[in-house]
């Protein structure tokens, strides 16, 4: 895993018919679905203009769940069903440093999870590991004026890391 952002530029591969899974050979992708590759995919914006937040996101990897809680979390869904994306934006209403943020995580969301990368910056900082059978990836970063946090969380089954991984 890295540190990189789900915002990135890809080269894109050569579309392929609906229905056809073209194979690429390449070490660690062999037999995975060309259209599933996240080297192959299309990105897409996503933007929160309330909060001034926005990343990109491979969308012939993922698609938005039709129903969204509110403009502050956007839930996608992997194209096989196998992974979720969340977008998140949180206000700082409560004025958390972004350490008190990342522990407050750790204890609510990953308590039972087992860590294996976890770096913190300045500004951001990641939550990686395990949770059952699930990896999980999550990246926070505080807005520049400390008013919001907003990130991106990626969760799949550990049998499909050579898919989700380099996302």
């Amino acid at each position: 895993r890295t540190t990189a952002p789900v915002a990135g530029s890809i080269t894109k591969a050569p579309p392929t018919e609906p229905g056809t899974h073209e194979v690429d050979a390449r070490a660690g992708m062999a037999g995975m679905p060309r259209q599933l590759r996240p080297d192959s995919a299309s990105w897409a914006s996503y933007r929160n203009a309330r909060l001034g937040f926005s990343l990109r996101y491979p969308a012939d990897i993922f698609v938005p769940e039709p129903a969204q809680p509110d403009d502050l979390v956007t839930r996608f869904r992997s194209r096989d069903g196998r992974a979720t994306l969340q977008i998140v934006a949180t206000a700082n209403v409560a004025g958390r440093t972004l350490a008190q943020y990342r522990t407050a995580l750790i204890q609510e969301r990953y308590k039972q999870a087992q860590f294996d990368y976890a770096p913190q910056r300045d500004t951001w900082f990641v939550l990686s590991g395990f949770a059952g059978d699930d990896i999980f990836y999550e990246r926070v970063t505080f807005a520049c004026d400390k008013r919001s946090f907003h990130g991106w969380m990626l969760v799949f089954p550990s049998s499909a890391g050579p898919l989700y991984e380099p996302i």
